[in-house]
């Protein structure tokens, strides 16, 4: 299978709700900011020639002293990937995901198709 993974220190931020202002949706700062960091991450080892049409397998495994819910930890991973490993998130098939003890969190993604 082609894949790829990587890692980005400091504590994992779970996505937080949108604010609306004026009919807008807004993403709170801390969100915004995390989701660049953990698109930095992946950039820096996407293999050259990666698909961005296929189907995908996520692994993410989240080390926090914390314990954020776990679904909002993939949102905003998969969100931060849209563009870079995917064109949209509606094309992981396959999340899984832990939680252990640290600060930092590590990605996998893999082409199912």
């Amino acid at each position: 299978m082609i894949g790829f993974g990587f890692t980005v220190p400091g504590r994992p931020v779970p996505w937080q709700r949108t604010a609306s202002y004026h009919g807008r949706r807004i993403t709170p700062t801390k969100t915004r900011d995390y989701q660049k960091r953990v698109g930095f991450a992946a950039l820096a080892f996407l293999p050259k020639g990666w698909p961005l049409d296929a189907r995908y397998s996520v692994e993410i495994f989240a080390k926090t002293t914390r314990r954020p819910d776990l679904d909002n930890i993939a949102k905003t991973v998969c969100d931060a990937l849209n563009g870079i490993a995917w064109k949209d998130d509606r094309q992981v098939d396959r999340i899984y995901i832990e939680r252990h003890a640290g600060e930092s969190i590590e990605v996998s993604v893999e082409v199912l198709s």
